[in-house]
């Protein structure tokens, strides 16, 4: 009996010690997932304000753009497939290279409903949990 509780215990410690390696894991992807978004979040509300250079856009395209597409691998890996179109769309919508051309006005209003979305998925996608 005291072999068994022996083995019992090591089994136990292995056990907490892959617990403890997986949660340590899970916290820096949603780590880097809150980071990503709460950067292009912040570009995204900073666009709302007028007499920006053409530069900052362009770099705003980019941040965004770069962020869906790392989001959108985050839920792929993960299986999430409604995050995948999300972030996919968004990535598609800011990319720098092939551009697509709205109106100021419309710009303005996809930023903010963007970031708005980038901040409520904060939340909502939860990558770590689904991770193997």
């Amino acid at each position: 009996m005291k072999k068994f509780r022996q083995l019992v215990d090591k089994y136990k410690q292995q056990a907490r010690i892959y617990l403890e390696k997986k949660s340590q894991e899970e916290r820096k992807i949603n780590k880097q997932k809150n980071t990503i978004i709460a950067v292009s979040s912040i570009f995204l509300l900073l666009a709302g304000f007028n007499g920006w250079p053409y530069d900052f856009f362009v770099l705003l395209k980019f941040i965004v753009f770069v962020s869906g597409v790392y989001l959108a691998w985050l839920a792929y890996k993960t299986k999430q497939e409604k995050w995948i179109w999300a972030y996919g769309i968004i990535a598609i919508l800011f990319n720098p290279f092939f551009s697509l051309h709205f109106s100021r006005s419309a710009w303005t209003v996809i930023d903010i409903a963007t970031a708005i979305f980038l901040i409520i998925s904060g939340f909502l996608f939860r990558p770590a949990k689904s991770l193997n």
